[in-house]
């Protein structure tokens, strides 16, 4: 795991650098915090610098993981090799905003009025307003800190605050979004999400009534693709009983983590027939006598089932969605 100061120290001279080469960007929003960044870090790049700024990261480290997770946002894991060890640091790179269905914010909008901050080019307060209340009325959660932030921004922003959220939202509710910050009533806020999220998508829809092509269009070739290059990696650990097996998945699964989105471990088969056994180690192999020659044939036909079908409807679809497959055993 990357400490604290490692990430700003690299995030410091990836600013440096596309700066350098005159790469348009800003960080969306946490740059007060780049010292104790919770995850990844999410910037938008103008669309034509994208190709420089996948070079950039090249240079800086090595790339050991990309993914496209929507038609315009590429999750970029970066090796820093130092030594003993090697640590993973994470870059959100988007081209344009899209969420539920729609596309939202393009980069030229993002980008536009961004302004210098300790090195770094961050959005203009509008932006990451706008930007911010999006993402979490979206998602519909809204952590602390970024209660906080939202109502810092309300606060600068003042009477303009007001038509971003009817912009965005429509008269009536831009208006309650208003009076909610204003009140810091987030009870309220969070009970109303789902009626915000359905203003929000006939909102963007009225203003852009092709919006859901721009969106659909793209989004049917990234799933095609994800289906047939799948970002997921299977790794099989082998040896014999008490050889450590155990502690070593634990060990890849705490350590490689980061370059996935998430990680399943399967104990010798996928288990998509039959009952799952004990996990425990086998400690007296030879105990039974061995099964006839015809059952054992059986058994072959029957595991070699379960790994045909098992791979196609539970491991393939971990794969496509970028999950760490960890084996305990395999065939």
């Amino acid at each position: 795991m990357t400490t604290s100061s490692e990430i700003a120290k690299f995030l410091t001279s990836l600013a440096v650098a596309m700066d350098a080469q005159s790469i348009r960007y800003c960080v969306l929003h946490g740059w007060q915090a780049i010292e104790h960044l919770p995850s990844d870090w999410d910037i938008v790049v103008a669309s034509q610098d994208l190709l420089k700024f996948e070079r950039l990261l090249a240079h800086l480290g090595q790339i050991v993981q990309m993914f496209l997770y929507s038609a315009s946002a590429f999750y970029f894991v970066v090796a820093l090799r130092e030594e003993p060890k090697v640590r993973l640091v994470s870059v959100d790179a988007s081209t344009e905003e899209r969420r539920r269905g729609q596309v939202v914010f393009s980069a030229e909008e993002l980008l536009s009025g961004r302004r210098r901050w300790k090195g770094f080019w961050v959005a203009a307060p509008e932006k990451e307003f706008a930007y911010l209340l999006t993402k979490k009325v979206a998602k519909g959660a809204f952590p602390e800190h970024q209660k906080n932030r939202l109502q810092e921004l309300y606060a600068s922003l003042g009477a303009e605050s007001q038509g971003i959220t009817e912009r965005l939202f429509g008269k009536r509710w831009g208006q309650r979004i208003t009076q909610w910050l204003a009140q810091g009533d987030w009870a309220a806020l969070e009970a109303n999400v789902p009626a915000l999220q359905r203003a929000f998508w006939w909102q963007t829809l009225k203003r852009d009534p092709l919006n859901l092509l721009r969106y659909w269009l793209p989004e049917l070739r990234r799933i095609w693709l994800r289906w047939r290059y799948p970002t997921g990696l299977v790794v099989a650990v082998l040896g014999p009983d008490g050889a450590g097996k155990s502690t070593l998945l634990q060990n890849l699964q705490s350590t490689l983590h980061k370059a996935f989105r998430r990680t399943a471990i399967f104990h010798f088969r996928p288990f998509l027939v039959g009952r799952k056994g004990s996990e425990r180690p086998v400690t007296e192999p030879h105990k039974y006598e061995p099964y006839p020659w015809w059952l054992s044939v059986l058994k072959v036909a029957y595991y070699c089932l379960d790994y045909l079908l098992g791979y196609w409807l539970k491991v393939k679809p971990k794969l496509v969605r970028s999950t760490l497959v960890l084996y305990d055993r395999y065939y």
